[in-house]
């Protein structure tokens, strides 16, 4: 009896706080009502554990667990997370009162938390202001978007993201989840077949689903499964998956996967796909593009597409014939991602707008699921290098460049590993190839970086120069772009000659403002700027608001034909930036740049002495350069 009632009362346990069919309670854990009555007594003996058991329904409450919508945040970190989420993303304004009553902190508190999160997002130009009672977020719809935009970031960036090392098990305490996403590497590995860490985590997410589901009886209906074929490598994971667990996956799942998995070699066209649905094709747009507008997230990758219009068409046929996806895992989703699980929310909304369908609890924690999928391969790949490994004899000996993606694995997303330079994709915009013989002949804009087959001592130093190096060119090349964009040829003047600053920066800033890029109080701003801190530095003065509001970022040039008197030296060159909010964080580090090339006076005769605009940027560019 023990072992049964432990069963029994694990199976409650894994569905915490949530109403069950008692049928279905029954019929699951293959006991009698007069058995489950007799285990209900013993519960009930437990202090921690109450059982409600009505019109049907059966339900574990447990003293020690807290509900999500009950769950008061404790510490900082917690409330600053519920501030934002409240505030900024569902754009809800929060009583004062309320808020000290709710969270159960003190007015000195709640004023301690304000002043930390205000110096926190004050670069995104958000206030957190107080008004009548009430906390608001206030900015321009840019910033708010770039700061909401940041939140998403971090939050599937920090090491307790949805897709984070060991959430996933948590989301499946059920499963063997780093056992199963073994058995996926294997089959592909078997097949020379390399899948990248993107695509290994959207068919492991699809199959841990579609396990979870189909072990509790909850089978797909077939959309024109039959006409698909399922790949072998797809049916020999399935089948050690159905071994494990005792089940077996429906036809239709399988096929699914086959139609991810096809993803990863080749970006079919989804047209080519027939689904139950098509209607979800528009809806899909709509959703990518509200989700881009609202929250600057951009969803639009082929792969993920597919497999997300896979999922739509798949849980519209649920909603149609009112099948009820068990979710245990909700609670968990929405604590380990909430800022994802609240875009889940909004699309859960265009959804139910286009549809008529009102989507669960459950339903909804899936769609977290897949959209911080994609986020957090967004957040990978822009900060690590694209690479790929090139090696004939990589699926044939267990040698030593097998360790590259784990070695690397904070400075590389291995996109791509195959046998031959013919099989990488030339329309990727790759950073690196790593390879083990140099190609015969390859037309890319790619590094190739040569290593042995054995990754000695010296291969991984070279790796390691050639991510170092490629970051510098790229950290050069932002750099060009920004310099680009600053200046402008109708704004560099040479041979100039004024009697005071005042008239200066008037010249300066009347040019400006014909250009459109300020408006007329610029040069007030500038000029009360200046009363407050002169801008010179050594032999050059860099004139500018204090506040960052010009209509468009640019910067006026002027070399002077005598040197200056300014404020505490003689200067030779004026730079006046106007910068716009939008581009901030840019002007942080150019105007840090641009001060530590005015402390030498070498830097300035190299500038000074420029004879036209094409010969200031280059030398510009080259001084900047050794700043980095």
């Amino acid at each position: 009896m023990a072992n049964r009632f432990d069963e029994v009362l694990a199976y409650l346990h894994a569905r915490v706080n949530e109403p069950i069919s008692l049928e279905k309670l029954l019929t699951d854990c293959s006991i009698s009502k007069r058995t489950f009555y007799n285990y209900v007594k013993t519960m009930r003996e437990d202090s921690n554990c109450e059982i409600e058991i009505k019109n049907g329904q059966v339900r574990l409450i447990q003293a020690d667990w807290v509900g999500f919508e009950e769950e008061i945040p404790q510490g900082y970190e917690a409330r600053r997370s519920y501030y934002l989420r409240k505030g900024l993303i569902l754009q809800q304004e929060l009583e004062v009162d309320e808020l000290l009553d709710y969270l159960a902190i003190s007015q000195a508190t709640l004023h301690s938390d304000i002043i930390r999160i205000r110096k926190e997002i004050r670069p995104y130009h958000v206030r957190f202001a107080e008004r009548k009672g009430r906390l608001v977020f206030l900015g321009n719809y840019h910033d708010l978007k770039n700061l909401t935009r940041q939140m998403i970031c971090q939050e599937n960036g920090d090491g307790q993201s949805m897709l984070s090392s060991g959430s996933l098990a948590e989301l499946f305490p059920n499963l063997d989840v780093p056992g199963i996403r073994e058995i996926i590497l294997n089959e592909f590995s078997a097949e020379n077949t390399f899948m990248d860490e993107y695509s290994t985590i959207n068919l492991l997410v699809h199959i841990l689903i579609s396990t979870n589901q189909e072990m509790n009886g909850i089978v797909p209906k077939s959309c024109n499964a039959e006409t698909f074929q399922v790949s072998e490598t797809i049916g020999r994971i399935c089948h050690q998956i159905e071994q494990r667990y005792g089940f077996s996956f429906s036809q239709s799942s399988k096929v699914r996967f086959s139609l991810i998995a096809e993803t990863r070699a080749v970006n079919a066209q989804l047209e080519e796909v027939t689904i139950k649905h098509p209607e979800i094709l528009s809806m899909v747009d709509q959703i990518f593009n509200q989700l881009l507008d609202l929250y600057s997230i951009d969803l639009s990758d082929p792969a993920f597409i597919r497999s997300f219009t896979l999922h739509l068409d798949a849980m519209m046929t649920r909603l149609e014939s009112g099948v009820v996806v068990d979710n245990p895992l909700f609670g968990l989703i929405r604590q380990s991602s909430p800022i994802t699980f609240d875009l889940a929310v909004y699309t859960a909304s265009l959804i139910s707008a286009r549809t008529g369908f009102i989507l669960s609890e459950s339903e909804v924690g899936y769609l977290a699921l897949h959209l911080g999928t994609r986020i957090e391969e967004m957040r990978s790949i822009r900060s690590r290098l694209l690479a790929a490994i090139v090696c004939p004899e990589y699926y044939v000996y267990p040698s030593g460049i097998r360790q590259i993606p784990e070695l690397y694995q904070n400075d590389l997303y291995i996109k791509n590993i195959c046998t031959s330079f013919d099989d990488l994709d030339p329309d990727e915009n790759l950073d690196l190839i790593i390879c083990t013989v140099y190609p015969a002949k390859l037309e890319r804009r790619e590094r190739v970086l040569k290593v042995s087959l054995f990754l000695n001592l010296n291969d991984r130093q070279k790796i390691t120069d050639a991510i170092l190096e490629i970051r510098r060119d790229r950290q050069l090349i932002q750099t060009r772009q920004v310099v680009m964009n600053l200046f402008s040829r109708d704004l560099f003047f040479k041979d100039c000659v004024f009697e005071s600053r005042e008239e200066a920066i008037h010249f300066l800033c009347e040019k400006m403002a014909a250009r459109g890029f300020v408006e007329e109080e610029f040069e007030s701003t500038v000029l009360e700027r200046e009363r407050i801190s002169p801008t010179d530095f050594g032999r050059l003065a860099i004139p500018h608001p204090a506040d960052y509001s010009s209509l468009q970022t640019a910067a006026s040039v002027c070399i002077l034909k005598e040197p200056l008197f300014w404020s505490r030296n003689r200067i030779s060159i004026i730079i006046l930036l106007g910068i716009s909010r939008n581009d901030f964080m840019q002007f942080e580090d150019l105007f840090s740049s641009i001060v530590s090339i005015a402390q030498s006076s070498e830097n300035i005769n190299a500038l000074a002495g420029t004879s036209n605009y094409e010969e200031f940027i280059d030398r510009f560019l080259k001084l900047m350069s050794t700043q980095s």
